[in-house]
């Protein structure tokens, strides 16, 4: 015998399924979410759900108070309701079911969204456990939501009315946490706000963490509408001065209070869960090696004032996470200490003196903006040594900020890094300035100027970096090179064997034979520029009111090869204007392996005749495209008679500019982790790019991708009315077949 839990889902199930108006809304939530999200998805070139995901809240607000709004409303209005509740069954069990039968419509919605995965999957390798997150996440929503709309439709027998005030409470729950609200509340109410938004524990979700904090809401807020629902129908039921209904009302308002206290204070509950590929939100290997192994005590200290605005208190909340998670990756051999300054003139001294630097930021008090100081800093120290973190904006680096200074504190000596100069190469101080700063925080970084009086490199220097040589290297610079290499010491050698001039668009043979130093080392850098049709960067053109984005071939995005442990969580980095390369074959002796390389669907301007024009680039041949290596490694006997050594290579010099930097840190991320390699310290290397990673998006054709998109956004809507309408055909057909008993008189 089936249980009436299960007989009254399925009544609420049958409510949807068959009537045309499911249907509907079903055919608009999906055909809208999949317009808006291929838009932008394919716009963007990203192996990416986050487009998806969000904008589903703001349908979500609009779609549950529709599916929800008939739950109570209509049976009140029709009569039915008074039908039901004398029925067999407890009014918890029938509210229960209400709930349940319209979030399984719900959830059905949210999942017929997943085609749209399959077809990203199918021109990018997507993070599933990103996915997993958001689903999971979107999921939780949708019943905490769900749990709003019943309720909207107990308050009233009028459906348009619960559809508003549905809306109206999930308005206000996705709101909260905004900034134009939470700015203009005073503390700690801001903060409360921010805890009580729906949308702050989703997007936690969404990052593919499952944080036990954010379940425990999404739990609390289902409990506190569903209790809320039960008072009103129970209302209707009973007296209200009946002692039961008293006793309904002081256990509803007790699972209130108890619901927001633990969700204002719950910053004590444990538990997290990652499930991103790269585990981004747990801390390395790198970091549980480096904290495992100190020689002495490292302490942590956080100073963090009491009264910060909602936002950054989000962020007080993640750092405390991470701190945690240091001190028992440490033992007793890290501690951490939290200072919360209570805004007096005596705590902002006391942090001042360790270095926290305070932040101002924008409150709204008596209708105007008003000025409120505020420290969220950390001190780093180790011995009679110490660091600071003067501000922290966000966690995306923290941890490889932190686990690098311990690393740097706690480690003896420093290895040199000398950027060659004198030779047209890119300025160390002025050009690579993002880069000079980012490696002096682990090595000593020195410009290294070779002359006919000083023609050999110092033996401290551990690696050589060359960036952009446009002159002629003299032979004593050679020599100084070999015998540097011959005695074991790296090289990075970034050069391309065409010189650019982006204002005139014109471009001409690079007058420098940095290019043999890489010959002999088994890499020829060749005299071309390389067109990746696939996979590039969007450029815009033009200037003044006309300015145009087009997708530009010249600057290719180049692929990580997936086995070189040494580019970390790189997959892709920009290499504009870049030169092929052609790698030697490896022997006994060294080894020879590409780092990064273009899409199968790559070509190259070669012979002196170069057009840089995006408007003008020669068109794509299909029997000239290959796969071309863009930047290589060599490890092994680097000169004839020398020890092991270690040198990259790699197309282009232009990437290390500044503009290129600011555009796209995954290039800086590799050169951080090329010299870490080439120094033989790549611990930090996984660590350095986990948050700067980017997953293209990749179709083999422009038709493939209109036909992932169509088959999406018109394709599964379409199959949806059209079951829809069998469904509906043979329900109609059956009504009206006459009956005919099984018996005969």
């Amino acid at each position: 015998m089936k249980s009436p839990w299960y007989t009254l889902v399925k009544k609420e199930w049958r409510t949807f399924v068959d009537h045309p108006t499911a249907y509907v809304l079903l055919v608009v939530f999906l055909a809208a979410n999949f317009f808006f999200f291929f838009h932008t998805a394919l716009l963007n070139g990203e192996a990416s759900m986050r487009p998806l995901f969000d904008l589903l809240p703001w349908f979500l607000m609009f779609f549950v108070p529709a599916v929800t709004m008939r739950a109570v409303a209509e049976e009140e209005k029709e009569g039915t309701w008074e039908l039901l509740t004398t029925q067999p069954v407890r009014l918890g069990e029938i509210l229960g079911a209400k709930i349940l039968g319209c979030w399984l419509f719900v959830a059905s919605a949210i999942l017929l969204t997943f085609p749209a995965v399959i077809g990203i999957a199918r021109g990018g390798a997507l993070d599933l456990g990103v996915v997993f997150g958001q689903y999971l996440g979107a999921l939780s929503m949708a019943a905490g939501l769900t749990a709003v709309g019943v309720f909207a439709s107990a308050v009233t027998k009028h459906q348009v009315i619960a559809f508003i005030v549905g809306i109206g409470v999930a308005f206000f729950l996705v709101i909260a946490g905004f900034p134009v609200v939470t700015l203009s509340l005073p503390y700690p109410l801001n903060v409360g706000f921010q805890h009580l938004s729906i949308l702050t524990h989703f997007q936690n979700m969404a990052r593919g963490v499952l944080d036990v904090r954010d379940l425990v809401y999404f739990v609390s807020l289902i409990a506190v509408f569903a209790f809320a629902t039960y008072l009103l129908l129970e209302r209707k039921r009973v007296p209200r001065t009946s002692a039961s209904y008293l006793r309904l009302k002081v256990g509803t308002a007790i699972v209130v209070a108890l619901a927001i206290a633990i969700n204002l204070t719950g910053g004590f509950i444990p538990g997290r869960f990652d499930f991103t590929d790269a585990k981004i939100y747990t801390l390395t290997d790198a970091t549980k090696q480096t904290v495992a192994h100190l020689p002495d005590v490292v302490t942590l200290t956080l100073y963090v004032s009491q009264k910060l605005p909602a936002q950054v208190a989000l962020t007080a909340r993640d750092v405390r996470d991470l701190l945690n998670d240091y001190e028992r990756a440490g033992w007793n051999a890290l501690r951490v200490e939290v200072t919360t300054l209570d805004g007096s003139e005596a705590a902002a001294q006391r942090a001042q003196e360790a270095g926290i630097a305070p932040v101002r930021f924008n409150v709204i008090q008596q209708d105007a903006y008003q000025v409120q100081q505020g420290f969220l800093g950390l001190t780093i120290s180790y011995l009679d040594q110490h660091e600071v973190i003067p501000f922290i904006q966000q966690t995306g680096d923290l941890e490889y900020q932190i686990t690098r200074t311990i690393h740097r504190l706690t480690t003896a000596d420093r290895k040199t890094v000398a950027f060659l100069q004198g030779h047209g190469e890119k300025s160390l101080y002025q050009d690579l300035g993002a880069l000079q700063q980012e490696l002096s925080k682990q090595y000593t970084v020195e410009p290294l100027t070779l002359s006919d009086t000083s023609t050999t490199i110092p033996d401290d220097v551990d690696v050589v970096v060359i960036v952009g040589a446009t002159q002629t290297l003299s032979d004593a610079d050679k020599i100084a090179l070999e015998a540097f290499l011959s005695r074991g010491g790296s090289l990075f050698l970034a050069a391309s064997a065409v010189t650019v001039e982006p204002t005139t668009f014109q471009a001409f043979a690079t007058q420098s034979n940095a290019g043999a130093i890489a010959q002999a080392l088994g890499v020829t850098i060749n005299s071309d520029l390389v067109m990746d049709y696939q996979s590039n960067e969007r450029v815009s053109f033009g200037g003044g009111f006309v300015s145009f984005i087009l997708p530009y071939p010249l600057w290719p995005r180049a692929l990580a090869v997936a086995e070189q442990e040494l580019l970390g969580n790189l997959t892709s980095i920009a290499l504009p204007w870049t030169s092929s390369l052609a790698l030697a074959a490896s022997d006994d002796t060294r080894t020879i392996k590409p780092l990064f390389t273009t899409t199968p669907y790559a070509s190259v301007q070669s012979g002196g005749a170069y057009v840089l024009d995006p408007q003008k680039l020669p068109q794509p041949v299909d029997d000239q495209f290959r796969t071309l290596p863009l930047a290589a490694l060599v490890e092994g006997t680097l000169v004839s008679g020398g020890v092991q050594g270690r040198a990259i290579v790699v197309g282009s010099a232009e990437f290390l500019g500044g503009q290129f930097v600011q555009n796209d840190p995954q290039g800086v991320a590799f050169v951080l982790n090329s010299i870490d390699w080439l120094a033989q310290d790549a611990s930090l290397a996984g660590l350095r790019a986990r948050q700067v990673q980017q997953r293209n998006l990749l179709y083999q054709s422009d038709v493939e991708r209109q036909i992932v998109k169509y088959v999406n956004f018109v394709g599964v809507p379409f199959v949806i009315a059209l079951g829809g309408m069998l469904h509906l055909f043979r329900r109609r057909q059956k009504t009206r077949r006459i009956y005919t008993s099984s018996y005969e008189n």
